[in-house]
């Protein structure tokens, strides 16, 4: 920084003797703007040598201590003794229990039927508790692998026993999208992709239907789409009317 304050003090010396020569008139305009731009650089310079130092603490030997730009709770530690780190490396991760959100991974199905502001319900086994919360953000992208997306939840209130990466089990009140389901017996599955069920048209005529459907669970499943309320299907016995087709479950 020493260093950094000489450069300053000399270019802003000569930007001075320059400016007095042009006023006199036995001066160059060019070299004035020369000497300016480089008392510019060399403020720059200081500044930013002053912003590291602000970081420094006391030293001691060949000791230094660091101050972290913000108050907070360590969350994670990558510097460890006698290691050598690169310019720009993160040593500490710094985290604020109070500000702290949940990311839970939802199947590609069900997203259709959470939405911001959708409440939840988390549970952790080392919480004896559960917390409130609702859906923050939805992620925009799927993992390739597993198909599933981030949820991002804000609780209610923070709870002081909660810690960053601790498991837990979140729990989507979902949207009224949802709440049509049928019994996982009644959906065909056509040409390996498609979901059909076949919707009664009259007592001897059956229409096999698109649907799309969310995941399965204890025997049924939501319909996202194809279907309306109160419409009749085939429950049992659709391969009766599609041979060529094969039962979901």
């Amino acid at each position: 920084m020493a260093a950094a304050k000489t450069a300053r003090d000399v270019a802003q010396v000569e930007a001075q003797r320059y400016q007095t020569m042009v006023d006199k008139g036995v001066g160059i305009d060019v070299d004035l703007r020369a000497a300016q731009a480089k008392l510019r650089e060399s403020s720059q310079e200081l500044s930013r040598a002053s912003g590291t130092a602000a970081l420094l603490g006391t030293g001691d030997g060949d000791r230094i201590v660091l101050r972290a730009p913000r108050a907070g709770v360590v969350a994670e530690r990558k510097a460890q003794v006698g290691a050598s780190m690169d310019a720009g490396s993160a040593l500490f991760t710094i985290g604020d229990p109070a500000s702290m959100n949940v990311v839970a991974q939802v199947f590609e199905s069900d997203l259709q039927g959470i939405a911001v502001g959708s409440p939840v319900q988390v549970e952790a086994p080392q919480i004896t508790s559960p917390m409130t919360g609702k859906v923050r953000y939805l992620g925009a992208t799927l993992d390739k692998d597993s198909r599933r997306a981030s949820v991002v939840v804000a609780l209610d209130r923070q709870n002081p026993a909660l810690r960053a990466g601790m498991q837990v089990r979140v729990g989507v009140q979902m949207s009224s999208k949802h709440e049509l389901t049928i019994p996982v017996t009644a959906v065909l599955i056509k040409d390996e992709s498609r979901s059909v069920v076949f919707v009664q048209r009259s007592d001897t005529e059956f229409e096999a239907r698109n649907v799309q459907l969310g995941r399965p669970a204890h025997g049924m499943v939501p319909v996202i789409g194809g279907l309306q309320p109160g419409e009749k299907i085939v429950v049992k016995g659709g391969l009766l009317l599609d041979g060529a087709a094969n039962q979901l479950l």
